[in-house]
């Protein structure tokens, strides 16, 4: 309805006075103090001649998006109500309200929502397309791919909050049963959409293309690509172990396989041209000839990877002999090696030499023997007097230096002794006697405390110096270290504790392997030298014991070290198989003889 304009009005400047309720003043009224504020009466629009008139109303409330308005008036006690739009909901349906006295009505509004009825929902035969849920909106439904439908798609957005049901029905396609032509045969458990029915040729034909065919969305099944053709499964094949004979190649047709010569054979020989187009396996097995494991003597080791027809094993003389002739053998047709033409003796480096400034002893001239030089009477010495039989035949060269003495020679010196900050140990006075110096309590020792009675009857001076501890000393030392060639026992890291050294198998120990918690808190150095005895180059050089294993064409090594327990994986690479053992991957452990751990791997292509 139009809205009322109020009529324009003039406020009246009053001063604030206390004045009691005005409980009997009708709506057109207002109350008003008179007699200097002590009493109180109801004028109905009435006012002084002398001032402007006016009329107290309460403001229009406009219509809003959520909101419409309804009043009575806009005069002190008009009534309205306000109500939430068509489509929006709020705490109440309609709000009464009430022109105050004040001015002001009782309430300038309320809180209107509009209607949702959330996502609309699509069983599993349907879907569903919205732009929006709220009041008024339009939800379409279609029917999924393989359905067909019938009736009212689309629904709307209540008042109530819930979509109206659509009068969509959904059904599933069906395409009847398939057929198939005189040279097929067709096999389906179900025809409506999406179903698949296989097609197979029939008996005496084969097939090319695709064989399957799809129940499609028009009511149809899909032609399949199958072209089924008169059966032939041409010419058999045999592979290097076989030869095979035939004289026809059509269904039903029979063909004969035999070994090859060099080969022996087990199990049925025939093979027949099946439905399929192709020719049944034929269950006879064709095995090379095996010669069994190659044999070596003590003086040699051999390598292999097959033992059957035509494999080839490698020998090699043992660490501390010399070969001559062929290494190599061939498995024969008659399942025997061939006699390898490899001689190997043992290596012999003769007698060491000495020159007129030394002498040398040794009790054995073959490979990895030692013999010890010393100086000869007159000469004084310096550096390793020991040799090794090398691999190469020849003895390595000790660096022992003799230097002709300017005096005589004595029988030995005085017994050592220490001073003030040094104590001493030896056992001999003799020439070449070795005394230790140590630092006493309370002292750290820099440099070496070696000193050795020499040929002129003094002892060489030890280049030990001693200084005084400017701070407490340690109670005890870190535990021991030593190297890959030694273990260490040891039962406390206090001061004095022992901790002993000794070398791993395959290596020999010269020396003593005490080692001492010192004062200062480290462990006294140990005299304790490991020296490989099998499969070393140079002294000490090398540890390298077992041969080496590389990988091949047909095979992987992986292996952690060539010294005494050191282990070497072998597995054949992906496409070979073993076929001397049930593992692709097998492992061998580095002897104490210099061997590698005996193991069978060849692998060979899977067919």
């Amino acid at each position: 309805m139009p809205q009322r304009q109020p009529p324009t009005t003039t406020p009246i400047e009053t001063s604030p006075v206390k004045i009691n309720p005005c409980s009997k003043c009708d709506d057109d009224s207002v109350c008003v103090p008179v007699d200097g504020g002590r009493d109180t009466i109801c004028l109905s629009q009435v006012f002084p001649a002398s001032a402007p008139q006016r009329t107290i109303q309460c403001p229009i409330i406009e219509d809003r998006e959520a909101m419409v308005v309804d009043t009575s008036g806009y005069k002190i006690g008009s009534t309205g109500r306000l109500n939430c739009r068509h489509g929006y909901i709020g705490p109440t349906k309609t709000m009464n309200i009430t022109c105050l006295s004040t001015g002001n009505w009782s309430q300038n509004t309320i809180d209107c929502e509009i209607i949702s009825c959330g996502n609309p929902e699509a069983d599993d035969t349907k879907t569903v397309q919205f732009t929006a849920v709220t009041f008024g909106s339009t939800a379409v439904y279609s029917c999924r791919p393989g359905f067909s439908g019938t009736g009212d798609r689309s629904s709307v957005c209540q008042e109530n909050g819930s979509w109206r049901t659509p009068n969509l029905t959904c059904t599933l396609i069906s395409c009847g049963d398939p057929e198939a032509d005189d040279t097929k045969t067709v096999q389906f458990t179900a025809v409506t959409f999406g179903s698949t029915a296989v097609y197979s040729c029939r008996r005496g034909f084969s097939g090319t293309g695709d064989r399957s065919s799809v129940c499609q969305e028009n009511g149809s099944w899909r032609t399949p690509n199958l072209t089924c053709t008169l059966m032939s499964c041409g010419d058999p094949e045999a592979d290097d172990t076989k030869n095979v004979q035939f004289t026809a190649v059509t269904f039903g047709s029979t063909a004969m396989y035999f070994c090859r010569p060099g080969f022996s054979g087990t199990g049925d020989r025939s093979s027949v041209c099946q439905e399929n187009g192709s020719w049944s396996t034929p269950n006879l097995t064709c095995t090379l000839i095996s010669c069994g494991d190659p044999e070596a003597d003590d003086t040699k080791t051999v390598q292999f990877t097959a033992v059957t027809f035509g494999s080839t094993a490698v020998y090699s003389c043992r660490r501390g002999f010399s070969g001559t002739g062929d290494r190599s053998s061939v498995c024969q047709e008659n399942g025997s090696w061939r006699t390898p033409n490899l001689t190997c003796t043992l290596i012999s480096c003769g007698d060491p030499e000495a020159d007129n400034t030394k002498t040398v002893q040794f009790t054995a001239v073959t490979f990895g023997s030692t013999a010890m030089y010393s100086c000869r009477p007159g000469f004084n010495g310096t550096g390793d007097g020991s040799s090794l039989c090398k691999e190469n035949g020849a003895w390595s060269t000790p660096s022992l230096t003799c230097t002709q003495q300017s005096f005589p020679p004595t029988v030995s010196c005085d017994n050592p002794v220490g001073d003030d900050t040094k104590t001493v140990e030896f056992n001999e006075v003799t020439v070449g006697s070795g005394a230790h110096y140590s630092c006493i309590s309370g002292y750290t020792e820099t440099g070496d405390g070696t000193s050795v009675c020499q040929e002129s009857g003094s002892w060489s001076n030890p280049n030990l110096v001693c200084a005084q501890r400017q701070f407490p000393p340690p109670v005890s030392c870190d535990n021991p270290g030593g190297d890959d060639t030694q273990t260490i026992k040891f039962d406390d890291v206090t001061i004095g504790s022992r901790a002993h050294y000794s070398c791993i198998s395959g290596y020999s120990e010269t020396g003593d392997g005490t080692s001492v918690c010192q004062e200062d808190g480290s462990w006294s150095t140990n005299s304790l030298v490991c020296t490989p005895t099998t499969g070393f180059i140079d002294p000490g050089s090398s540890s390298e014991i077992c041969p080496i294993l590389d990988s091949t064409d047909t095979m992987d090594v992986n292996v952690n070290g060539y010294t005494v327990q050191s282990m070497a994986k072998l597995r054949c690479k992906e496409g070979y198989k073993n076929t001397m053992d049930t593992m692709d991957m097998v492992k061998t452990t580095c002897l104490s003889t210099g061997e590698w751990e005996p193991y069978r791997i060849e692998c060979v292509l899977e067919i």
